[in-house]
Protein backbone atom coordinates (compact mmCIF):
# COMPACT_ATOMS: atom_id res chain seq x y z
CA UNK A 1 0.00 0.00 0.00
CA UNK A 2 1.39 3.56 -1.21
CA UNK A 3 1.54 5.10 2.33
CA UNK A 4 2.70 9.05 2.75
CA UNK A 5 2.28 12.04 4.71
CA UNK A 6 -1.58 11.92 3.88
CA UNK A 7 -2.42 8.65 4.87
CA UNK A 8 -2.77 10.07 8.62
CA UNK A 9 -5.42 12.69 7.39
CA UNK A 10 -8.77 11.91 5.92
CA UNK A 11 -7.99 13.12 2.18
CA UNK A 12 -11.36 14.23 1.57
CA UNK A 13 -12.08 16.43 4.66
CA UNK A 14 -8.59 18.41 3.38
CA UNK A 15 -9.94 18.52 0.14
CA UNK A 16 -13.25 19.38 1.05
CA UNK A 17 -11.22 22.51 3.06
CA UNK A 18 -9.68 23.41 0.11
CA UNK A 19 -13.03 24.00 -1.87
CA UNK A 20 -14.68 25.68 0.63
CA UNK A 21 -11.65 27.81 0.96
CA UNK A 22 -12.06 28.43 -2.74
CA UNK A 23 -15.57 29.01 -2.15
CA UNK A 24 -15.34 31.84 0.42
CA UNK A 25 -12.28 33.39 -1.11
CA UNK A 26 -9.58 32.94 1.46
CA UNK A 27 -6.08 32.64 0.67
CA UNK A 28 -5.28 29.20 2.05
CA UNK A 29 -5.77 27.24 -0.98
CA UNK A 30 -2.78 24.94 -1.00
CA UNK A 31 -3.11 20.93 0.42
CA UNK A 32 -0.21 21.87 2.32
CA UNK A 33 -2.47 24.83 4.47
CA UNK A 34 -5.75 22.29 4.34
CA UNK A 35 -3.93 19.90 6.16
CA UNK A 36 -2.35 21.95 8.48
CA UNK A 37 -6.16 23.76 9.13
CA UNK A 38 -7.35 20.45 9.67
CA UNK A 39 -4.88 19.14 12.10
CA UNK A 40 -5.04 22.09 14.49
CA UNK A 41 -9.24 22.34 14.34
CA UNK A 42 -8.59 18.63 15.62
CA UNK A 43 -6.05 19.43 18.04
CA UNK A 44 -7.79 22.59 19.41
CA UNK A 45 -10.75 19.73 19.84
CA UNK A 46 -8.40 17.81 22.06
CA UNK A 47 -6.85 20.55 24.07
CA UNK A 48 -10.34 21.31 24.86
CA UNK A 49 -11.66 17.88 26.02
CA UNK A 50 -8.27 18.02 28.17
CA UNK A 51 -9.10 21.42 29.39
CA UNK A 52 -12.02 20.19 30.38
CA UNK A 53 -10.92 17.24 32.02
CA UNK A 54 -12.92 14.91 29.43
CA UNK A 55 -10.32 12.46 28.58
CA UNK A 56 -9.39 9.37 30.29
CA UNK A 57 -5.64 8.18 29.93
CA UNK A 58 -4.80 4.75 30.82
CA UNK A 59 -1.11 3.90 31.04
CA UNK A 60 -0.24 0.14 30.54
CA UNK A 61 3.13 -0.65 31.17
CA UNK A 62 4.33 -3.89 29.66
CA UNK A 63 6.28 -6.00 27.05
CA UNK A 64 4.37 -4.91 23.87
CA UNK A 65 4.28 -8.73 22.53
CA UNK A 66 2.64 -10.08 25.89
CA UNK A 67 -0.21 -7.30 24.81
CA UNK A 68 -0.20 -7.70 20.96
CA UNK A 69 -3.83 -9.25 21.35
CA UNK A 70 -4.99 -6.36 23.61
CA UNK A 71 -4.02 -3.67 21.31
CA UNK A 72 -5.52 -5.28 18.41
CA UNK A 73 -8.70 -5.34 19.66
CA UNK A 74 -8.92 -2.03 20.40
CA UNK A 75 -8.75 -1.66 16.59
CA UNK A 76 -6.06 1.26 16.73
CA UNK A 77 -6.06 3.33 13.67
CA UNK A 78 -2.40 4.53 14.03
CA UNK A 79 0.24 3.18 16.00
CA UNK A 80 3.44 4.87 16.48
CA UNK A 81 6.39 2.11 17.55
CA UNK A 82 8.78 5.45 18.07
CA UNK A 83 12.45 3.85 17.65
CA UNK A 84 11.22 0.30 19.26
CA UNK A 85 12.68 -1.23 15.90
CA UNK A 86 15.77 -0.33 16.60
CA UNK A 87 15.98 -3.19 19.16
CA UNK A 88 14.23 -5.69 17.62
CA UNK A 89 15.34 -7.21 14.28
CA UNK A 90 13.31 -6.40 11.10
CA UNK A 91 11.22 -9.85 11.11
CA UNK A 92 10.51 -9.82 14.63
CA UNK A 93 8.93 -6.05 14.57
CA UNK A 94 6.86 -6.27 11.27
CA UNK A 95 5.99 -9.97 13.58
CA UNK A 96 4.86 -8.06 16.51
CA UNK A 97 3.16 -5.03 14.74
CA UNK A 98 1.17 -7.35 12.39
CA UNK A 99 -0.13 -8.91 15.90
CA UNK A 100 -0.82 -5.54 16.75
CA UNK A 101 -3.31 -4.71 13.63
CA UNK A 102 -4.61 -8.24 13.27
CA UNK A 103 -8.05 -6.63 11.68
CA UNK A 104 -5.71 -5.08 8.89
CA UNK A 105 -6.82 -1.53 9.13
CA UNK A 106 -3.21 0.26 11.50
CA UNK A 107 -1.10 2.50 10.15
CA UNK A 108 1.95 1.81 11.25
CA UNK A 109 4.88 4.55 12.09
CA UNK A 110 8.53 3.91 12.89
CA UNK A 111 11.25 5.69 13.30
CA UNK A 112 14.78 5.15 13.74
CA UNK A 113 17.65 6.62 16.16
CA UNK A 114 20.24 4.44 14.67
CA UNK A 115 19.76 5.03 11.05
CA UNK A 116 22.79 7.13 10.49
CA UNK A 117 24.86 3.69 11.55
CA UNK A 118 23.75 2.15 8.47
CA UNK A 119 24.05 4.71 6.05
CA UNK A 120 26.71 5.29 4.58
CA UNK A 121 28.19 8.95 4.54
CA UNK A 122 26.38 10.25 7.85
CA UNK A 123 29.26 9.55 10.05
CA UNK A 124 32.89 12.02 10.35
CA UNK A 125 34.50 8.19 10.44
CA UNK A 126 32.83 7.66 7.14
CA UNK A 127 34.91 10.41 4.94
CA UNK A 128 38.13 10.18 4.04
CA UNK A 129 40.89 11.33 5.70
CA UNK A 130 44.08 13.13 3.35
Amino acid sequence: RNEAMFSALPFEDIMEIIVDNCRTGRAEKSIIDAAEMYAFTKLKILVDRAQAERITLKLICCDVKDWAAGIACRRPWTMSGSNISDYFDYAEFHRITRLCSTHGDTIHYGYSMNWARDVFGTRIFDQEIS
